[in-house]
């Protein structure tokens, strides 16, 4: 077992020392844990210091911290002869470094034999007046994740070939000239066309004479190869400089891509340098053409001197450079590892000449890695796009590094985003036990809120144990471990294969998942993410004229016009003619339109009317006037903000009023733009999460707020016992797809599934004037697992370096030794149990670690002044065996030989033994 973990202080190159906390008796190792990944230069390390004893000391020798140490290395320091750990830290002497670099002083994984609790997520802390006590430890595993997107991969890393543009990781782009002397990148084709080509590597050019005196036929522009073919992997830019000399009326000069299009053309005279054209292929064709005459087809050039030619010179290609990759020069790392398990790689891909892959580099402890290895554990096979299970090489995969590989088609790139990890960690739990009382209740305090439980049946060692809760679950903080146990005799065992003791456990576990879990690798429609949140996206839609929009007249004598094709409403009003006074509440006047809520309008409008008469306003669905126009105005792009389910654009008379008989008065109102929120959307994970040992999931919590009557965020799960396995499809609560979870508490329908794995779908409505918004999801999820009891003592650390023994060292009269330094302990009975440990010459008070063993020899090793060599004091008294098989060895004093100093010795080495 370990204890938590003690900062004694910090240090900063060209600062200096900060210190921390410290023990009040005891003493812990200490290791110098870079905070930043060190430099180029290495740094020696010297403390002052409390020791073990409480007495003050100054390392003799300081410890070196290697040139480019990764930060959270842990490296042990050396403290003096005698000294097992510190009690505080009060100095500390640097040299070397570079300025800047900062370290904390820190113990580590230290354990002295006393029983901890350590439990994941919440601490249960039941009364001891209810009759509970404390049992030994079990292990489980715990299920995480651990994303890194692409920024996250900006840094330690080496990169090839490859380029963060503030979002993704894509190929560089590179430019490749094209030799076209005896080149497999040049063909050429007369084409039905007379000419002398000359390909020259020196001028880097390419040139075609058309010949006097030859009959040239027309030919179509469809016929491909009539001059220079140039075949390349892909490029996106083609640069080249041209001379161009040809009949105008007869010839042409074309740039054609691999369809037959032509990109670029030229005729006449003309020369240029550094033109550039830009398309995506991946081979091209530089011809002359005849383009003339109809009839007849064929045109005799004149005799000589007649010059027509095209020359291409220093052709260059733009592309995307074939492949490259990103790789992390430092490990991940994560402590109580037991198995490194899925990897999801995330990204999107320019087409199918494009790939995204990764390996891994796995290891227990950065001196025995795997290298980079791919799924099947070898250096040639790579993970793939999407998920993917981690083969380790036969490691934990404490520390675990990845290597990105881009390839391209040279016409496009390949884009890297993100990478998830999925990984079991093993957890040490307290399991509990009670007095046999039936039945009793008592409270349980969990994360500081005091929860009802009830205990029934007959409990004792053998028999069934139950709790039960009292209210709602959701009471209680998310992520809360519950724990309910029985405990039985059975051959499941997670370490060793033997029959032991056991106890079934279900646990309720509350599985939290927030707005951030679903900002990465998931498909979305129309939503986005913001403040925390997810909420559907506004857009911008233009009405359809012919089916949506309805025309009235409303009293008024005139013919509203709807030109689709324009995009515009009309209305002119004729000559001569009576209009009457309408009242500005009467509704249907000319123009509407209601096929869903929105938040603003933007038109063109254009209106020429008498001001004292007429007037064209624009009206919500309440009736009230959100916009309004008369006399002579123009405008474009005007906007008007209005939350509403319908518009209204009327054309009023404000008065009775007869039009001339010469007359022209006309509104015009076009292009308009409705702007609202998208009318559903979702979000849909594309792969399941999951956890082992689920027995079955039992009820949902969806958190979201609406943001009218008219919206609503609702859910569905693909539930399954595998992570790429037949599952139920997406299904709601009643096990169908016809139904959907809505919000507060619902029991889930697994469809028939355990649910170890499962994701999620997450629907969005809106009437268009308001959006929804998502916040997160709760699952309450019952776990099973059989975890083995382990003797008290026994726990992972135990196991290594022994239960702590301490007492004092004594002689034959049971007088206290003051000059022992070291306790020697041997056992005849089991090999390798050897052990022994420091003692406090001025006090005589030893610390010792014993292990699983008889031990039937014993030593003090002492330091007298004067003397050349150490003395070893023999056995004397009790204990006459040290037994610590048990696993609970007592505190004890020790008892050995004192015999006179001028007493015959035996010399061994520069031991010396009475």
């Amino acid at each position: 077992m370990t204890f938590e973990t003690v900062v004694f202080g910090s240090y900063e190159v060209g600062v200096g020392f900060t210190p921390g906390d410290s023990i009040p008796e005891g003493g812990y190792r200490v290791f110098i844990v870079p905070t930043v990944n060190m430099g180029d230069y290495a740094m020696d390390v010297s403390l002052s210091y409390v020791d073990q004893f409480g007495n003050p000391a100054t390392t003799t020798v300081s410890t070196s911290v290697p040139a480019h140490t990764v930060a959270g290395t842990h490296v042990q320091m050396v403290l003096n002869n005698g000294d097992s750990g510190v009690r505080e830290v009060t100095a500390v002497t640097v040299v070397g470094g570079t300025t800047g670099e900062t370290f904390n002083l820190e113990s580590w994984n230290e354990g002295l034999g006393v029983a901890i609790e350590i439990a994941p997520r919440c601490q249960m802390d039941i009364h001891e007046t209810a009759g509970w006590t404390s049992k030994d430890y079990a292990r489980t595993s715990l299920l995480e994740e651990e994303s890194s997107n692409s920024l996250q991969y900006t840094q330690n890393i080496n990169t090839s070939n490859v380029d963060y543009d503030g979002d993704k990781f894509k190929l560089q782009v590179e430019q490749i000239d094209i030799y076209p002397e005896n080149s497999a990148h040049v063909d050429t084709d007369d084409g039905f066309l007379p000419g002398i080509f000359t390909l020259d590597n020196v001028t880097m050019s390419m040139k075609l004479n058309l010949v006097p005196e030859e009959d040239y036929n027309k030919v179509d522009s469809t016929y491909m190869n009539k001059g220079f073919e140039i075949i390349a992997s892909g490029f996106t830019k083609i640069t080249f400089d041209y001379d161009v000399v040809l009949d105008s009326a007869h010839f042409i000069a074309e740039l054609v891509d691999s369809s037959g299009t032509v990109k670029w053309s030229k005729n006449g005279t003309a020369s240029g340098t550094g033109q550039i054209v830009t398309f995506v292929d991946d081979h091209f064709v530089f011809r002359v053409r005849c383009t003339a005459p109809d009839s007849p087809s064929v045109w005799t050039s004149p005799a000589d001197p007649w010059d027509n030619h095209m020359y291409i010179a220093n052709v260059q290609l733009d592309r995307y450079k074939p492949s490259g990759y990103i790789e992390q020069t430092t490990y991940k790392y994560r402590e109580n590892m037991k198995q490194l398990e899925q990897l999801f790689i995330g990204g999107s891909l320019g087409t199918t000449g494009t790939n995204i892959q990764a390996q891994l580099d796995i290891g227990d402890s950065l001196a025995t890695t795997t290298g980079w290895i791919g799924p099947d554990g070898t250096s040639v096979t790579k993970y793939s796009l999407a998920g993917n299970m981690i083969n380790t090489g036969g490691h934990n995969g404490s520390y675990w590094r990845t290597k990105i590989y881009l390839t391209g088609d040279g016409r496009y790139t390949p884009s890297f985003d993100y990478l998830k990890y999925t990984f079991l960690i093993c957890l040490y739990e307290k399991l509990l036990e009670w007095a046999p009382v039936v039945p009793k209740a008592l409270d349980v305090t969990i994360d500081g809120r005091q929860l009802p439980l009830s205990i029934y049946g007959n409990i004792d060692k053998i028999s069934n144990v139950g709790l039960i809760l009292s209210g709602n679950f959701f009471v209680t903080p998310a992520n809360l471990l519950l724990q309910v146990t029985m405990q039985h005799q059975s051959s499941v065992d997670n370490d060793i294969d033997v029959v032991d003791t056991a106890r079934a456990t279900g646990m309720w576990y509350f599985q939290l998942y927030d707005s951030t879990d679903f900002v990465y690798g998931c498909n979305y429609s129309n939503v986005e993410f913001m403040s925390n949140t997810f909420k559907l996206k506004a857009q911008t839609i233009e009405p359809n004229y012919g089916t949506e929009i309805d025309s009235d007249p409303g009293f008024l004598s005139c013919n509203p016009t709807i030109d689709a094709g324009n995009k515009e409403l009309s209305i002119t009003l004729p000559a001569d003619t009576t209009f009457n006074c309408i009242n500005s509440e009467y509704e249907r006047h000319s123009f509407i339109w209601q096929v869903s809520g929105f938040t603003s309008l933007e038109f063109d409008y254009d209106i020429s009317i008498n001001s004292s008469y007429f007037i064209l306003e624009l009206v919500d669905a309440d009736g009230t006037v959100k916009w309004s126009k008369n006399g002579t105005a123009s405008g474009t792009g005007h906007v008007v903000s209005m939350t509403t389910t319908k518009w209204e654009l009327r054309l009023r008379c404000k008065g009775n009023y007869t039009s001339p008989a010469i007359y022209s008065d006309y509104i015009k109102v076009s292009n308009i733009k409705i702007t609202r929120y998208s009318l559903n959307g979702y979000i849909e994970q594309p792969w399941r999460m999951g956890k082992n040992h689920v027995d079955h999931l039992q009820q949902l919590d969806l958190n979201w707020t609406s943001g009218t009557a008219g919206t609503a965020v609702k859910l569905q799960m693909d539930i399954a016992d595998t992570w790429d396995g037949t599952g139920t499809g997406w299904i709601g609560p009643d096990g169908t797809s016809g139904s959907y979870y809505t919000g507060d508490i619902q029991a889930i329908d697994d469809g028939g599934y355990n649910g170890n794995y499962y994701k999620f779908k997450i629907y969005f409505e809106s009437d268009g004037r308001y959006t929804p918004t998502f916040t997160s999801i709760k699952v309450m999820e019952f776990i099973k697992n059989y975890l083995k009891l382990l003797k008290f003592g026994k726990t992972w650390s135990e196991a290594t370096v022994g239960i702590v023994m301490s007492g004092y060292v004594r002689d034959q009269e049971n007088t206290i030794i003051s000059n022992g330094v070291k306790v020697v302990l041997e056992s005849t009975y089991t090999f390798g149990k050897d052990t022994m440990g420091a003692v406090n010459p001025n006090t005589g008070f030893y610390q010792v670690f014993v292990k699983d063993a008889k031990y039937d020899k014993r030593h003090l090793i002492l330091q007298v002044s004067g003397k050349t060599t150490n003395l070893s004091l023999s056995e004397y008294g009790s204990p006459e065996i040290l037994d610590a098989t048990t696993g609970d060895v007592p505190n004890q004093d020790l008892h050995f030989w004192k015999a006179p100093l001028c007493k015959s010795v035996a010399h061994v080495d520069s031991l010396v033994t009475y």
